[in-house]
């Protein structure tokens, strides 16, 4: 794989990261397909299993499946802290690839650590 590869999966990476977290900011609660396709784009574009995803919502991974698959939905006053949580992950996710593009340029990086952003300094 050449570098120009290389860079444009990264680059594909982050524009979805992106997408993700600004679809999230911005979702209709109300909308009950946008709600099973952002679900469902947890599992591709955050690369986690439907119990990642359960475990991390308080809800069994049987019931991730379900509203993936549209055959029960939460009430819609569920879903914004849903909304809100996948925005923070694609956000998290979005921050450790570009804190990894910095580390291979050389510049400064921040770390995440249990959640919390810790700024410091590459050593030359």
């Amino acid at each position: 794989m050449n570098s120009t590869s290389a860079y444009d999966q990264t680059k594909s990476r982050r524009d979805t990261l992106s997408a993700l977290r600004n679809e999230a900011r911005s979702a209709d609660v109300k909308d009950d397909a946008r709600f099973q396709m952002m679900i469902g784009a947890c599992r591709y574009v955050l690369e986690m299993s439907d119990q990642e995803i359960g475990d991390a919502l308080h809800v069994s991974r049987p019931t991730v499946s379900r509203w993936i698959n549209a055959k029960n939905i939460p009430h819609p006053v569920m879903r914004k802290p849903i909304f809100a949580w996948i925005g923070n992950q694609a956000a998290r996710k979005l921050r450790i690839l570009e804190d990894d593009e910095g580390r291979s340029l050389g510049g400064s990086t921040e770390t995440v650590y249990n959640g919390a952003m810790v700024a410091r300094a590459r050593k030359k």
